[in-house]
């Protein structure tokens, strides 16, 4: 989901750090995307039956920025905003449509 277009925006002004570099700071942190991370990692490493892989993925992600002193602050998701509702509703219809008839060739 999403702001379509953000890193375009934001990658001028984008660089890469080390963890290191946040220690003692204060991270906000989007649990929902981390939850989709580790879940489509572990099925794209053959591993979809792993049981509750997500949450295995996300405590190894906070031990470590623990270790480095880092305070994670997680945001939660609220009520979908009326304008992504539609967006949502043909994820849902197109992801029904492949569970349900998983030989078309959409």
């Amino acid at each position: 989901m999403g702001v379509h277009g953000l890193w375009d925006l934001l990658a001028p002004s984008a660089r890469k750090i080390k963890i290191q570099a946040l220690e003692d700071k204060t991270l906000a942190i989007d649990i929902s995307i981390w939850m989709i991370q580790m879940l489509q990692g572990y099925i794209s490493y053959g591993k979809e039956d792993f049981q509750n892989a997500h949450l295995v993925g996300i405590l190894r992600r906070i031990v470590k920025m623990l270790i480095y002193g880092i305070k994670p602050v997680f945001v939660f998701d609220g009520k979908c905003p009326d304008l992504k509702k539609q967006t949502i509703r043909i994820r849902n219809d197109q992801r029904e449509r492949k569970v349900f008839f998983p030989l078309s060739h959409e």
